[in-house]
């Protein structure tokens, strides 16, 4: 269970009583679970100029991708990732070359393979690393 700490559906079965499958079957999750991390996060990385940005993924067979916005304006389309043939449920995007010690405003849309978009998400903030 060291991965459980990104995984916040493991958590919910984990409070619900719900016994744990394999990694290798595939559940839908059950009634109630979301499916998000609690609220978007941004945070500064290693680097001067660099920017972490993390939120729970959509994990809808109708889902095709993210729009990610900084300060008002389009950044990029993100899409979940796989690994080994698994989605991971957080889904990320590294923001670079940021000036240092800068404040930035992030929100999230989802796009759905029909072409619909959702609503652009409640804002979040990051700041930059300070120079050394």
């Amino acid at each position: 269970m060291c991965e459980d700490w990104l995984d916040p559906y493991a958590k919910w079965m984990r409070e619900q009583n719900i016994p744990r499958f394999s990694r290798e079957s595939v559940e839908e999750p059950p009634p109630g679970w979301t499916g998000l991390i609690e609220k978007p996060r941004a945070g500064h990385g290693e680097k001067d100029g660099q920017m972490y940005i993390l939120w729970g993924a959509e994990m809808s067979p109708a889902f095709d991708h993210y729009e990610l916005w900084r300060d008002g304006k389009f950044l990029a389309n993100v899409t979940n990732e796989v690994h080994n043939g698994l989605p991971y449920r957080v889904a990320r995007y590294e923001d670079l070359g940021l000036p240092t010690h800068s404040r930035h405003e992030y929100r999230i849309r989802k796009v759905w393979k029909d072409g619909r978009k959702d609503p652009l998400g409640e804002p979040f903030y990051g700041l930059t690393r300070c120079e050394h």
